[in-house]
C-alpha cells in the first residue's frame, strides 16, 4: 500500500485529500508522481473549484485533470444529491485510474458516463465500445445495499463496478484479437464462450452454499 505525504508538513495524507489535516494547506494529488503537490489554482482540474469533486491536478494544456477529461456525461447538478453522487463516483474513478497509470495499462479511447434512469435511458451499468456507463444510483449507499439483497450479492461496490466494466474494455482491447493473450487467458480463466447466465448460476450457487 502506497503511503501518501503532505508536500509542506510531512504528515500522512489519503488518497481522496483536498488539505492536509495536520497542518491545513491545501493539496493536489499528481497521477505522473504519484504523490501530491502543493495547491496552484491554476493548475487544479477544473472540477475542483467548480463543483468540489477532484482533487487531482489538471493536464498541461487542458482544464480538467486525466480523469475528469474522460467524462463524456454528467451528473445533472440541478437535482439535489447529484453532487454527491458524482462526487463518490469520481473517486472510485481516480481509484481505477491511478491503478492502470501503476500498471502503465493504456487508456486510450477510454470514456464514461455517468447517467441517472429517464422515460428514454434506462441507465444501465455497462461497457460499449470503450464508454463505461454507470448509474449514478450506485452512488447511492441505500439503493445499493437493497441491490445487492435483491441479487444476493456478498459484495457491491463502486470501484467494484468501474473494475468490472474496466475489465470488458480491456478484453477489447488487450485480449479479444491476440491469440496467445486470449489462450493464455483461457488457460487461466476458463472459455469466454461459455453459456454466462449457466456460469453465473453456478458461480452464486458455489458462493452460497
Amino acid at each position: 500500500m502506497l503511503k501518501f505525504e503532505c508536500p509542506c508538513c510531512g504528515n500522512g495524507l489519503f488518497f481522496n485529500n483536498f488539505h492536509c489535516l495536520a497542518c491545513n494547506t491545501e493539496v493536489s494529488f499528481s497521477p505522473y508522481d504519484f504523490n501530491f503537490a502543493l495547491t496552484a489554482e491554476s493548475h487544479n482540474c477544473q472540477n475542483r473549484a467548480g463543483h468540489g469533486v477532484c482533487n487531482w491536478l489538471s493536464e498541461p494544456h487542458g482544464p480538467f485533470c486525466l480523469s475528469c477529461a474522460a467524462n463524456q456525461v454528467v451528473p445533472d447538478l440541478s437535482i439535489i444529491g447529484n453532487q454527491e453522487k458524482w462526487k463518490r463516483l469520481e473517486e472510485g474513478k481516480r481509484r481505477l485510474i491511478f491503478t492502470c497509470l501503476r500498471l502503465s495499462i493504456s487508456l486510450r479511447g477510454l470514456a464514461f458516463r455517468f447517467v441517472a434512469p429517464t422515460p428514454d435511458e434506462p441507465a444501465t451499468t455497462g461497457h460499449c465500445e470503450g464508454v463505461i456507463t454507470v448509474n449514478i444510483g450506485e452512488a447511492d449507499p441505500v439503493t445499493r445495499e437493497a441491490t445487492k439483497q435483491n441479487l444476493n450479492e456478498k459484495l457491491r461496490t463502486i470501484i467494484g463496478h468501474f473494475r468490472h466494466e474496466f475489465g470488458h474494455y480491456y478484453w477489447s482491447q488487450q485480449i479479444e484479437h491476440n491469440q496467445q493473450a486470449l489462450q493464455r487467458f483461457r488457460e487461466l480463466f476458463g472459455d469466454e464462450r461459455e453459456d454466462y447466465q449457466a456460469c453465473l448460476d453456478q458461480h452464486y450457487s458455489s458462493t452460497n452454499q
